[in-house]
């Protein structure tokens, strides 16, 4: 949004820490309420990988057999669609979105486009903050550095 004048470059880091810090407090709500049952079902195998895997309640992994760079493709590609996207909806020389329906229509996108289309690879961490925070906590809450390899 800065990039193209909506925002102003003083509120860039404000929105930065605001985002990472609150992916984090996420995890850590997340794994407050379900630590019990994870360390129950689980014996207390806290994995990042394979079917018992429980990393991936707090934030995406690639699927088994994604590889890392199949990964990066795969977020560049879904990034750049949502972006063009969100610029087609928010656009007033375009269709003209009524303001009330913006955000409808940009969940719809986010829901149609990476959930559904380019779920499958990486699940939908979109977002640097959406996928670094929960993973920082993880490797905090016991399961290990695996958690960003």
């Amino acid at each position: 949004m800065a990039s193209i004048g909506k925002l102003s470059w003083r509120k860039v880091i404000h929105y930065f820490l605001g985002q990472y810090i609150g992916a984090f407090l996420a995890a850590v709500i997340t794994y407050v309420v379900y630590r019990e049952a994870i360390l129950e079902t689980f014996d207390g195998q806290l994995l990042t990988t394979g079917p018992n895997a429980t990393a991936g309640i707090f934030g995406t992994f690639p699927a088994a057999g994604i590889s890392t760079g199949t990964a990066i493709i795969d977020q560049i590609v879904s990034v750049a669609f949502f972006l063009l996207l969100i610029n087609a909806i928010t656009d007033e020389r375009n269709m003209a979105c009524p303001k009330g329906l913006v955000p409808i229509a940009i969940g719809m996108t986010d829901l149609g486009l990476i959930v559904f289309a380019f779920g499958y690879n990486c699940g939908g961490p979109i977002n640097p903050a959406r996928d670094f925070s929960p993973r920082l906590f993880t490797a905090m809450a016991g399961w290990g550095t695996d958690v960003f390899s």
